[in-house]
């Protein structure tokens, strides 16, 4: 009867597989142990893909976002040096006084309009200014590091959020406005603004006069420079856009990957 007994029945040596099975076993207290195949099947997870998505998002984006910045500081200095030199010849020469010749006779006046209207002028140097500053600071933080210039760049963003609905806005209202306003004419049929005066008939004709002073032709090229500078500036905004959307996408791609991370984590029936 012993040797009919449960203990007959059991193998007397196991073989390798099935010690190699017995290893591999998971229990509670012993996790489940992958083989190299098994390990590389998971590594060649949808999840690989999708950090290598993100990986080549934050590149381009980090890259185009530099080239934005580097792009808008040109642009905003542009704008700001044409509107520069011509604030300063205006203010330098305001209170020249000189006699010019007229068909009704001798004429005791200065290089520009009687009643200027420099407005214009200011208006669109200030958001020259104010577009390089934010700008330039954020190209200066990446000297330091990403996290800094990211700080900057968020500040620049708001300008540029604000910009781009607003940037687009401000610029392209801005631009439209210092246009317009050369064009308009006072009652004597003539330009009161910087820029229209230094293009008009009115200032060539007392350009041999004033031409030590003021040289017409070339603040009238200046000024239409710093116009078509902000011109590109507008468009320049739609780079920023494609980096906007670039980003929103990469926070969507991040936020599908921790989601997976977290349900593979997740134990079934817990």
């Amino acid at each position: 009867m012993a040797s009919h007994s449960y203990y007959s029945n059991l193998p007397n040596h196991p073989s390798q597989a099935d010690l190699s099975d017995i290893s591999r076993a998971s229990t509670p207290l012993k996790p489940l142990m992958l083989s190299p195949n098994k390990r590389a099947d998971f590594d060649d997870d949808p999840l690989q893909e999708v950090r290598r998505v993100d990986e080549t998002l934050k590149l381009r984006i980090r890259l185009l976002r530099v080239v934005s910045r580097i792009l808008a500081t040109i642009l905003s200095l542009a704008v700001l040096v044409s509107i520069s030199m011509t604030l300063h010849k205006f203010l330098t020469t305001q209170n020249i006084h000189k006699v010019v010749q007229t068909p009704t006779g001798p004429l005791n006046r200065t290089a520009w309009s009687r009643a200027t209207k420099t407005w214009p002028t200011y208006m669109y140097f200030t958001i020259a200014l104010s577009s390089f500053v934010l700008n330039f600071s954020s190209l200066v933080s990446y000297c330091f590091s990403v996290r800094a210039s990211n700080i900057t760049s968020t500040i620049a963003s708001t300008f540029s959020m604000i910009i781009m609905a607003a940037n687009i806005i401000v610029w392209g209202v801005a631009a439209g406005i210092y246009r317009y306003q050369k064009g308009v004419i006072n009652e004597s049929g003539k330009h009161d603004d910087l820029w229209g005066w230094t293009c008009s008939g009115a200032a060539k004709a007392i350009q041999e006069t004033f031409k030590q002073e003021v040289p017409f032709d070339r603040y009238c090229d200046i000024q239409s420079a710093g116009w078509y500078a902000g011109l590109i500036q507008v468009g320049a905004m739609v780079l920023s856009m494609i980096i906007f959307f670039m980003a929103m996408r990469r926070m969507k791609i991040k936020k599908q990957a921790r989601r997976s991370m977290s349900d593979r984590h997740v134990a079934p029936g817990y």
